[in-house]
């Protein structure tokens, strides 16, 4: 169970405003103020509601980018009042903004290995790209298994007691199949490849750039010989 610290006088939605604001661009700011006023109706009990002045809204339209301190403002009374959907909305502004940092870590990566002459910065770069792979490689809700299933077991008790039988099925989907990187072209043949892999469990040869294989051996995070 993790537990988080906040400073003297710091409630929960003032830690998560501060942590996050940083990520919203002036469009984001604009969305929480759109589910704001479905609550609120008029834009000056919403400018009443933040603590910015009504000038400050309308100046929003021509500025470039909005100051952090309002992006804050904002952002609390978004957590205060519609918890479930702005933590969902910074959830998937966050996980974006991950991806398009990996694609262009990838990207520079790729392009690095593939015009590096020596040798030992070749390998550096090599191995810098396998940690990379193996680390993002390990889906999201692996890190937040304790959280998943103390949700489930929530949602199960609740159905239960109010017998609704639709969410008493909820879980966690199973992997049917995993992802597979080539480690190593063996030098004799092009009919099998190295590979690093992990899942759960797989019920069916896969494809893979060079074909479709078949796993001769259990799942795991070791690296193991896959044929065709």
């Amino acid at each position: 169970m993790r537990v988080t610290y906040y400073t003297d006088g710091e409630n929960m939605f003032e830690y998560l405003a501060k942590g996050f604001a940083e990520v919203l661009a002036k469009g984001d700011v604009f969305e929480l103020f759109k589910m704001l006023q479905q609550r609120y109706g008029t834009i000056m009990k919403i400018c009443e509601r933040i603590g910015i002045e009504r000038k400050t809204f309308y100046h929003w339209r021509s500025a470039r980018q909005i100051n952090i301190e309002t992006k804050i403002k904002v952002l609390k009374v978004a957590l205060e009042d519609h918890p479930i959907d702005t933590l969902e909305f910074l959830a998937r502004k966050s996980r974006g903004k991950t991806k398009e940092a990996l694609e262009f870590l990838l990207e520079f990566l790729r392009r690095e290995i593939l015009i590096e002459e020596k040798p030992e910065k070749l390998e550096d770069l090599v191995k810098k790209a396998e940690e990379i792979i193996d680390e993002y490689s390990i889906p999201l809700i692996e890190y937040l298994r304790h959280e998943v299933d103390s949700l489930v077991e929530v949602v199960h008790s609740r159905g239960y007691e109010f017998r609704i039988t639709s969410i008493t099925t909820i879980g966690i989907p199973s992997i049917q199949a995993i992802k597979v990187v080539p480690e190593q072209q063996l030098a004799w043949t092009s009919s099998a490849t190295m590979y690093r892999y992990a899942g759960i469990s797989i019920e069916k040869p896969f494809e893979t750039p060079q074909g479709n294989f078949q796993i001769s051996e259990g799942l795991g995070d070791d690296v193991e010989w896959i044929t065709r």
